[in-house]
Formats: structure tokens, C-alpha cells, sequence
């Protein structure tokens, strides 16, 4: 039976072994967190997709402006959104951004956002794939913004 979730689970596959990478992305206990639901799992999927994008951005302009405050905030919001999917090593990342920022520690956090945003980019890119095709159309358009 086809399901967009196990589409997606398989084209995350493919683009990994492409890539020579392993998915950040766990569907299997991603969707467990989920009650097993794959509509709800897509719709959650299609809000990260969708929302994230702003908050990368926020991210962003604050670590570049030196705006550790916000940069923590801002951090600390897109390790929510990150944690509702089973990433671990994206969320890892993040939590090292979000860390650095609530220290005060410039440079760490400096350093340590380049390194957390391709993993958040590319849990973007496989999340897509579980949304909605509108969904994931739409955001796609915002990232390109």
C-alpha cells in the first residue's frame, strides 16, 4: 500500500544513499510520537515546514548581529519545533546554539550555528517530503524568499 509517509521514507533513503549520508530523520519513531497517525504526523510536518524557514532566518540575523538575547530566543523556539521529530542530531545542534546563546558566549554560538544550519535545512528538505505536496510547494516558495 502506498503512503505518502512511506514515500517519503524512501526517498529520504535514496537521497541519503546519494549523498552518502544517513536521513536525519527517523519516520519510524517520528510517527510512533504520533499515535502511529499519518495525517497528524503530515500536518505537523507541513507547520515545521512552513514556520521553520522565519525562524532560521531570526536565527540568522541574530547570531550575525551579535544579538545573543534573541538568538537564544529564537534558538530556543526552533529546538521546539525540532524535538516534535525524532532528529537527534539535529536537535543536538541546535541545543548547542541555543546553549551557547543563553551563556553570553559570542563566538561559540558564532561557531556553532553555521554547524546546526544545513542539519536544520536539511530536516527541512526531508520533512517535505512527509507534508502535504501544497504545503511543502508553499514553503519551498517561502525558504526562496
Amino acid at each position: 500500500m502506498y503512503t505518502p509517509i512511506a514515500n517519503a521514507q524512501s526517498n529520504t533513503a535514496d537521497s541519503a544513499q546519494c549523498e552518502d549520508t544517513h536521513p536525519l530523520l527517523s519516520i519510524e519513531i517520528t510517527l510512533s510520537r504520533f499515535a502511529d497517525d499519518e495525517e497528524l504526523l503530515s500536518e505537523v510536518a507541513a507547520v515545521f515546514v512552513r514556520t521553520v524557514p522565519k525562524l532560521v532566518t531570526s536565527v540568522t540575523d541574530a547570531v550575525s548581529a551579535g544579538d545573543l538575547e534573541r538568538a537564544f530566543h529564537q534558538a530556543h523556539s526552533l529546538k521546539g519545533a525540532v524535538a516534535a521529530f525524532e532528529a537527534p542530531k539535529v536537535l543536538q545542534a541546535v541545543l548547542e546554539v541555543e546553549g551557547y546563546a543563553r551563556k553570553g558566549d559570542a563566538a561559540a554560538t558564532a561557531s556553532a550555528w553555521p554547524a546546526a544550519l544545513p542539519l536544520v535545512e536539511r530536516l527541512l528538505t526531508e520533512l517535505a517530503l512527509v507534508a502535504p505536496a501544497g504545503n511543502a510547494a508553499a514553503a519551498a516558495e517561502e525558504r526562496g524568499r
